[in-house]
């Protein structure tokens, strides 16, 4: 009896190990569903969890949920459009290998060595796997926009720029009022007040025509601003191209924050060439991006497999 029970000791303790070991097992490269035609592995589902939980810590499981497919959705969007226009590129080929090894040392480098980076993978919920996965993709996307932008407006800055100069920016003024003072009062009115002035007198001073009064309310104008077609809000770049001359004055636009007037102004063609260029060319590059991967995205299903959909996404660790 004293054998037996001394065997079953240790069944049990072995038992202990064996299901303690099984529950800290490494999960990283187990895959969790797919995407399309794509395979999710543990360590990407974990990757957007965590990322997406630290900027929204109050999050339910249903919007996590959502948030998380929307991610993967985007990411393997990428690898879509890759296939279709860069079909002799992959990001497990040879060339693209010795990239991401090349970016790997770069960044080990700039964090300080490989104790460094392992610290920077664990603080930012990555494995050196899915990191090495990652700058493959980000390198794909890259080579993606050059494909997708060659031969149109916004293939450089010089094809941007001639662009622009076929009467796509605007110069203006931007004044703005609240919609209502301190005591409740629309302040449309005053709005209208300063747009009679502006019309009156081509040549005044937004500035000076605002009062203390206004000012202390929250009126406000804006120093001199390009507005380009397409970008940014439509309702004041639909009023500022309506605007064909110096000291021309858009009627008062009303938006959700309060009432607008926009002055056109001289044109600043060398400040624009010289200063806002290449953040005008990344904002329509981005943005028109950003629409291909939505339609690219929205043909792809994420489906969890058994493991998957067994994970509760908000007691991820």
């Amino acid at each position: 009896m004293k054998q037996t029970a001394k065997l079953g000791a240790l069944l049990l303790a072995g038992l202990v190990l064996l299901l303690t070991l099984t529950a800290c097992a490494d999960h990283s490269e187990e895959p969790v569903g797919s995407c399309g035609p794509y395979e999710i592995l543990y360590e990407e589902l974990r990757y957007h969890t965590m990322t997406y939980r630290e900027e929204h810590p109050d999050c339910s499981e249903e919007e996590l949920q959502a948030a998380v497919r929307q991610e993967l959705a985007e990411q393997y969007a990428i690898l879509e459009l890759a296939a279709e226009y860069l079909p002799n590129q992959s990001i497990d080929s040879e060339s693209m290998v010795t990239l991401v090894d090349q970016a790997l040392e770069g960044a080990k480098e700039s964090l300080g060595g490989k104790s460094a980076l392992k610290d920077y993978l664990k603080e930012n919920y990555l494995t050196e796997h899915l990191l090495r996965r990652l700058l493959a993709i980000t390198q794909m996307q890259i080579d993606l926009e050059t494909r997708l932008f060659a031969g149109t407006g916004l293939e450089s800055e010089e094809t941007l720029l001639a662009w622009l100069d076929e009467g796509n920016y605007v110069r203006v003024r931007r004044i703005y009022f609240p919609l209502t003072d301190a005591n409740g009062n629309s302040m449309r009115e005053q709005a209208e007040e300063l747009r009679a002035a502006l019309m009156d007198d081509r040549n005044a001073d937004p500035d000076d025509l605002i009062s203390a009064e206004q000012a202390a309310a929250g009126a406000v104008c804006y120093q001199s601003e390009f507005l380009f077609r397409n970008m940014g809000d439509e309702l004041l770049t639909e009023a500022a191209f309506r605007l064909w001359q110096v000291g021309d004055v858009s009627n008062v636009l009303e938006a959700a924050d309060g009432y607008y007037l926009l002055v056109r102004v001289e044109d600043d063609r060398e400040a624009l060439e010289n200063y806002q260029l290449p953040t005008v060319l990344d904002r329509y590059r981005s943005d028109r991006f950003d629409e291909w991967i939505a339609e690219a995205a929205g043909t792809l299903e994420v489906t969890w497999n058994e493991f998957g959909s067994g994970l509760l996404l908000t007691e991820l660790k």
